[in-house]
Parts: structure tokens; sequence; C-alpha cells
């Protein structure tokens, strides 16, 4: 059951929006923030997005990083429920065994797209 959850939420279309999300905040940061100072050594693992604190996408990060980590397992339950496939999950499963098997889904995905800003590796 855990590895169908993660397919899921790994097939949706919300997971790959904000992984995208992530990149793009990734490389405007190299861009804008690091690349101009690599005279000075400037690189991402000197300039990293959470201990520079001159960073113009700090700010941006902070706001963004929990919408992007919840949005693919807010997805997943929002179709589940508009589809009536929750009813289905809840005659042969338990409810707490749904929302914790969806709240350690969200946590591993929330955990891969953060690490994606996070990396500046682009």
């Amino acid at each position: 059951m855990n590895n169908f959850l993660l397919m899921r939420i790994l097939r949706r279309r919300s997971v790959h929006v904000a992984l995208l999300i992530g990149f793009i905040i990734s490389f405007a940061y190299i861009m804008i923030d690091v690349f101009p100072y690599r005279m000075y050594l400037g690189n991402p693992y000197n300039m990293w997005i959470e201990t520079y604190s001159m960073a113009r996408f700090q700010t941006i990060f902070f706001l963004v990083s929990p919408i992007l980590a919840a949005m693919g397992v807010g997805d997943l339950y929002r179709a589940d429920e508009n589809s009536g496939y929750i009813n289905h999950i809840f005659a042969k499963g338990s409810r707490k065994a749904y929302f914790t098997r969806l709240y350690l889904g969200n946590f591993m995905v929330g955990d891969c797209e953060i690490f994606s800003v996070n990396s500046d590796l682009l």
C-alpha cells in the first residue's frame, strides 16, 4: 500500500510542477545571487540560500517551500475525494491508516522537493 500511494503521488502533475518551481528558484538564485560574485569566491557551497542572508530569493524560498511540499499529497487527496475513490479506500481499510500513509507520503515527497530547492547544484 505504501509503494502504491507513493507512486500515485509521484505521478501527479502537481508534484512535477512543484519540482519545476523548485528548480527555477534554485537556478535563478545561482544566476542572480551567486554567479555575479564568482570572482570573490561566490559559489553555491559558500553562498547557500539559507545561510547567505543577503540573498534576494531567501524570502521566496521560505514562503514557497511549505506550499511546494504539500502540493502533491493535497492534490491526490482532493482527487480521491472528488472521484469517490476515498470511500472505496475507507471501506477496505481504516481512516487512520490512510491519513497516516498520506502524511508519510507527504513527508517523503516534500523532502525531495525541499532538497531540490536546497541543492543549488544546477
